[in-house]
């Protein structure tokens, strides 16, 4: 083997890096840096992608977590005092218009509308007994006119009778003395004739009078009046007077339980519109006074969103803008836009009435630029309220991102100051 030798002050050149070692080496090397430069590029561009979403998420964008779902809430208040009855609607169930919700109970209340019932049936039953003496009374009565008019009849007939024989007798009277003038009769003949016209005058003129008497009696029979003593007659006037008596009591009964009704029915919680229970405060059995919240309902009316920024946040949007919102209980998206602004309206105290955000309310402190004490009301689309309604209960929590506005402030401004300046 030959050996080479190098002059004086020459060395090898330096071995090449990359081609130091075996072929493989190389190649993992290689692929081991172009993976560590990939992963710094992509994580690089993340992290400026993430920063320009952070710049456009405070520069573009207002998200807030302090939203709620809104709706017609009301409290269901004890008309009076008493022990609640059973809700006819538990929590989250919905009812219809005129459902009687609940009841208040009063126990003396109850036995008072008791013992009424029993006075109005007494009173009913007083007023069935004495229309049926005064019915029985009145057949009497009428037995009674039937028979004098019968009897009036037969006298009608008995002087119709009497009157004809005294004219034929008197007629024959006549006859018998002419003939006796004449001699062609004899005397005891007209004698004869003579006493049977008296006899017949003197059974006339009794019922003559017979005949007056029956028919003053039978006047004043119907008149209601009494004569002579006649018992049914006398005793019928009484008995109407109490029929008129027992009704008056009947009706003065029946008045008294209908107010005792009627307040029975001002203790009955009634609902007026269709609605849902909430929250159910007062168990059954419960004592309550008058005004004591028993439950809190919402009323049937339509589904909205009330949010709450900050003086400075509230400036950035208008009414009318579309915001994006997520129910985060469903984990639904949609949309809805801004009907309403109030800067002050974190400040309202509805107690019991709706929803409401109540960050720092009860905070002695002053409250800050960075307090939540603007109110926002978003109103679903028109094609989301049904859906709203069925899957968004009052009190379900949002999340809104509103589209911050930069334009046209400050020039909006100098423009109005300028038109109020031309004036």
């Amino acid at each position: 083997m030959s050996s080479t030798t190098l002059p004086a002050g020459k060395r090898l050149p330096a071995p090449d890096p990359l081609h130091r070692g075996p072929a493989p080496q190389r190649l993992w090397r290689r692929a081991k840096r172009a993976c560590i430069g990939s992963f710094w590029m992509v994580g690089g561009a993340c992290i400026i992608l993430y920063a320009a979403l952070l710049i456009y998420d405070l520069v573009a964008r207002i998200e807030i977590d302090s939203a709620v779902v809104g709706g017609a809430v009301e409290p269901l208040k004890a008309p009076a005092a008493g022990r609640v009855s059973a809700l006819s609607a538990g929590p989250n169930e919905t009812f219809a218009a005129g459902t009687v919700l609940f009841r208040v109970e009063d126990p003396d209340l109850e036995q008072a509308i008791g013992l009424q019932r029993v006075a109005v049936e007494r009173a009913s039953n007083d007023l069935k007994l004495d229309e049926a003496k005064l019915a029985a009374e009145r057949a009497r009565r009428d037995d009674w006119v039937a028979n004098q008019r019968l009897e009036i009849e037969k006298t009608k007939a008995l002087i119709a009778e009497l009157s004809t024989q005294q004219d034929l007798l008197t007629k024959r009277c006549a006859e018998l003395s002419d003939q006796l003038r004449r001699g062609l009769t004899l005397n005891w003949r007209l004698y004869d004739a003579q006493d049977k016209l008296m006899a017949t005058r003197q059974g006339l003129s009794p019922a003559r009078g017979a005949l007056k008497e029956q028919e003053t009696e039978l006047e004043l029979a119907l008149s209601g009046q009494g004569i002579d003593g006649i018992e049914v007659i006398g005793r019928l006037a009484e008995m109407t007077e109490d029929v008129a008596h027992a009704k008056k009591e009947l009706a003065l009964s029946e008045e008294a339980l209908h107010v005792l009704l009627r307040r029975e029915a001002q203790a009955a919680s009634v609902a007026a519109g269709p609605g849902r229970v909430l929250r159910v405060l007062r168990l059954p059995g419960s004592q309550v006074q008058a005004g004591d919240t028993v439950a809190v309902i919402e009323r049937g009316a339509r589904r909205f969103i009330y949010a709450y920024l900050t003086q400075d946040e509230v400036g950035r949007i208008s009414v009318g803008d579309v915001v994006d919102i997520f129910l985060t209980a469903q984990r639904i998206y949609t949309r809805a836009r801004v009907s309403g602004i109030e800067r002050a309206g974190a400040y309202l105290d509805d107690v019991e009435t709706r929803y409401d955000w109540r960050d720092n309310r009860d905070n002695p402190q002053r409250l800050t630029d960075r307090d939540r004490t603007a109110r926002v009301t978003l109103d679903f689309e028109d094609a989301d309220q049904n859906a709203a309604q069925a899957i968004a209960n009052v009190g379900t929590p949002v999340v809104v991102s509103f589209s911050r506005r930069w334009d046209g402030m400050l020039p909006g401004f100098s423009a109005m100051t300028s038109a109020r300046q031309g004036k």
